[in-house]
Parts: C-alpha cells; structure tokens; sequence
C-alpha cells in the first residue's frame, strides 16, 4: 500500500479534541512524530462505524530495525489518554499503554500537567 492515503483512527487511546485543554499541543507532538512522507507501520485492528482503520500506528527507527510505537509515545508522553474501553482491540499492548499513562500521571507530563484533565470521550459526551 505504498503511498496509498487512509484515514485511520489510533488504537486503544484517544487525544484530547482541539477545542480541549492540551488538543493542539497533542496535534503538534503527533505531527512532529509524523511528519509528511514519512513511512508508517500499521498493525490494523478493525475499521470503525465511520469507515476508519484501527490501528496502532509505528514508524521506523533511523538507521534501526526498530519501530517506535506512536499510539504509545503520544500516552507516555502525556498527549494522548489510554482508552481502557478498546483495550481488547490491542491485547498486546494494552497493559502497557495502561503503565504508560500511570508514568505520564506521575511525571505531570503533557495534559496531567494541571491535574485532573477531562477524558476526551467525557468532553465529547458534554458537548455533543
């Protein structure tokens, strides 16, 4: 599927929206990790109620065999919330997207930097 265009939703987490506390700062980490023509990994899961892929996303290390697991570093890094309610849908990594939250809620790293921010699913429901 090289340079073929498709609209995914990421796996097991959930970013804050735009017009949420910490949306546009998590839109610019994941953009930094993204940036254009890079290649992606996707490990596709399902596709949603809207037609969107599922997937955890990964990109490859330079000069590396490795991949970085991008779902994973927006929560480690605080951008991203880990959705517990999906956690099946990636049974490998769920348990640790879960230490990862718990890391980034120690660290006050990127939206628990003020606290207790609100979930984006809670925002969502609030102002639908």
């Amino acid at each position: 599927m090289t340079g073929e265009e498709i609209k995914i939703r990421m796996n097991c987490i959930d970013a804050p929206e735009m017009k949420q506390e910490g949306g546009k700062e998590s839109r610019d980490f994941l953009q930094s990790m993204l940036p254009d023509n890079q290649e992606v990994i996707l490990m596709i899961a399902e596709k949603d109620q809207y037609g969107r892929s599922v997937a955890e996303v990964y990109v490859p290390k330079p000069n590396s065999r490795e991949e970085t697991a991008v779902n994973g570093e927006m929560v480690r890094a605080g951008h991203a919330h880990f959705y517990e309610r999906y956690k099946s849908s990636c049974p490998d990594n769920a348990e640790m997207y879960e230490v990862w939250e718990e890391a980034a809620i120690a660290n006050r790293s990127g939206v628990w930097s003020s606290g207790n921010p609100e979930r984006p699913w809670d925002f969502r429901r609030r102002n639908k």
